[in-house]
C-alpha cells in the first residue's frame, strides 16, 4: 500500500457523504426512497434524507442512516435514523407495475452513474457538462452485465454516453460529444518481473467528489513526484472533478484516473521536463 502524506492523504475522499452527528434529527424532513437494485449478489436501495442520497444494502450503515429491509415486492424499505428511529419509504408509482429488478423513479443522473458503477465495478472518469437528467426506470434483468446494458440504454436517450476505456475504466460524456472523444487508454500492466506486484491503492482510496482541479492537482504532483505550480494552477480552468475508484489501483492507473478525469474536463496536463505539475485548456471536451 501506498502511503500518503497525512495532508494529502485526507483528499482521496474528501466531499464524500457524510451525515453530521450535529444534526438534531434526520427525520426533520421527509426520507424518499428513489430506486432498488434486486439482482444476483446485489441488492440495495436508494434513498434521499435531508436532501441527501444514500445508496445501502440491507445491513449496511452510512452516517446516521442504517438500512434494515429492502422488500423489492412491495417496493419498500425499512430503515433506522439517528439509531432510535424506525422509518418505512415506498416508491411512489403511479402505475401499479409487477415487481422489477431495476426501479428507480426520478433518480437524478449522479446516482444512476453510482450505480452504474457498483454493477460493473468500473472506475467513471466523468465530464462535468454532462446532462444532469433524472431517471424513472422500470426494467428486469437476469444479472449484472444485462442490468449495465439497461442502464447504458436508459443514459443514451437522456443524452449521456458510456465509452469503455479498458476493462476497469469507462468515460461518461454527453451523448453528442461521443464521436469527438479521443480518450487515452489506461496503462499495460508491466510484463516486467521486478513489477510483477505493483503497489496499490485499495478499491475506494481515489474518491472525488465535485473537488476543484487545484486540490486534486495537489495529489496529482504527490504520485508524481513532482511540484504543483501554483501560479499556473491559479491562472488554469477551474472546473469540479468526481471520481471513485472502483477496483484496486497501481499507482500508474491512479495518475490516468486524474489526468483523464482532467481531459475530459477541459484541461491538459503538461509534459514538459521541468518537474512540475502544470494545467492548460486542452482546446475542447
Amino acid at each position: 500500500m501506498i502511503h500518503m502524506k497525512p495532508k494529502y492523504r485526507c483528499l482521496f475522499c474528501i466531499a464524500g457523504l457524510v451525515l453530521s452527528a450535529g444534526q438534531t434529527s434526520l427525520a426533520a424532513e421527509p426520507v424518499r426512497l428513489t430506486g432498488i437494485i434486486n439482482l444476483p449478489k446485489l441488492k440495495q436501495a436508494i434513498i434521499t434524507v435531508n436532501a441527501q442520497s444514500v445508496v445501502l444494502a440491507e445491513g449496511e450503515r452510512q452516517g446516521n442512516v442504517e438500512m434494515l429491509s429492502i422488500d423489492p415486492i412491495l417496493a419498500a424499505v425499512r430503515m433506522r435514523l439517528d439509531g432510535t428511529n424506525d422509518v418505512e419509504a415506498q416508491v411512489n408509482s403511479e402505475i401499479n407495475l409487477p415487481p422489477s429488478t431495476l426501479l428507480f423513479e426520478n433518480l437524478p443522473a449522479d446516482e444512476l452513474l453510482i450505480i452504474y458503477q457498483e454493477i460493473t465495478k468500473k472506475t467513471l472518469l466523468r465530464a462535468a457538462a454532462t446532462p444532469n437528467s433524472s431517471f424513472t426506470l422500470h426494467a428486469n434483468a437476469a444479472n449484472a452485465s444485462e442490468a449495465a446494458t439497461v442502464l447504458e440504454m436508459a443514459m443514451a436517450k437522456n443524452g449521456i454516453s458510456v465509452i469503455p476505456l479498458g476493462e476497469n475504466f469507462a468515460a461518461v460524456i454527453p451523448e453528442g460529444a461521443k464521436d469527438k472523444a479521443k480518450l487515452p487508454l489506461p496503462p499495460a500492466q508491466s510484463k516486467d518481473p521486478q513489477n510483477a506486484h505493483p503497489e496499490m491503492f485499495r478499491a475506494g482510496a481515489l474518491n472525488f467528489k465535485g473537488v476543484d482541479v487545484e486540490q486534486v492537482a495537489l495529489i496529482l504532483a504527490e504520485l508524481k513526484h513532482q511540484k504543483v505550480d501554483d501560479d499556473n494552477i491559479r491562472r488554469a480552468p477551474h472546473p469540479v472533478i468526481s471520481v471513485r475508484s472502483m477496483t484496486p489501483l497501481t499507482k500508474a492507473e491512479a495518475i490516468y484516473a486524474i489526468e483523464t478525469s482532467f481531459l475530459l474536463n477541459g484541461i491538459r496536463v503538461v509534459e514538459d521536463g521541468s518537474n512540475m505539475v502544470r494545467l492548460e485548456p486542452s482546446g475542447g471536451r
